[in-house]
């Protein structure tokens, strides 16, 4: 019996030396992750933006779900089709974000594939730090933040696009994604 009294002691010291009170008056124990919380809805299949009526093909690769550009005339330029716009990866019950940036190259081409690499850049947290994720919204639609980037593009005296300046994150945007059955 003289155990019980000293084990609840324990507790309650740890506690308040870790911060953690049973009000709401401070710090709170953060929720445990579970990443190994793998969503139960499948990514695969085809994809539009809400907004901008873009398609995606979404495939699995390793870990990740891809989200692959279906036609370029929709991206202006900035993406050629099959190239990777951005992946999730399973997190905690949602997805990380990486967010594959790339600036709208109409009415100046890239002059060519270095350039096109060199003006992509991958983002996975916004502005602030805070990690860019995803989440469903139910099985057939998708929330997913992206980074608000400013690049500006660098131009050849042909008005052909060399590279870009450096990147910065100045914000989130967040799009909804429909399945298309």
């Amino acid at each position: 019996m003289a155990r019980w009294p000293l084990a609840l002691l324990v507790v309650l010291v740890g506690c308040r030396r870790e911060g953690i009170r049973g009000d709401d008056a401070g710090p709170v124990a953060p929720a445990p992750r579970t990443d190994a919380a793998e969503p139960s809805v499948s990514l695969l299949g085809r994809w539009r933006a809400e907004t901008t009526g873009r398609l995606f093909d979404v495939r699995a690769k390793g870990d990740a779900y891809t989200f692959h550009v279906v036609s370029a005339k929709e991206w202006g330029g900035a993406y050629q089709p099959e190239e990777v716009r951005f992946a999730l990866r399973v997190d905690g019950g949602g997805y990380q974000v990486t967010d594959r940036y790339r600036p709208f190259s109409q009415p100046n081409p890239y002059a060519d594939e270095s350039a096109r690499q060199g003006c992509t850049k991958e983002f996975t947290a916004d502005h602030e730090g805070k990690p860019l994720r995803a989440r469903l919204l139910d099985a057939d639609a998708l929330e997913v933040d992206f980074a608000q980037v400013e690049m500006k593009i660098l131009l050849s005296p042909a008005n052909e696009i060399q590279g870009c300046s450096p990147s910065t994150v100045e914000g989130r945007l967040k799009a909804v994604l429909r399945r298309l059955k």
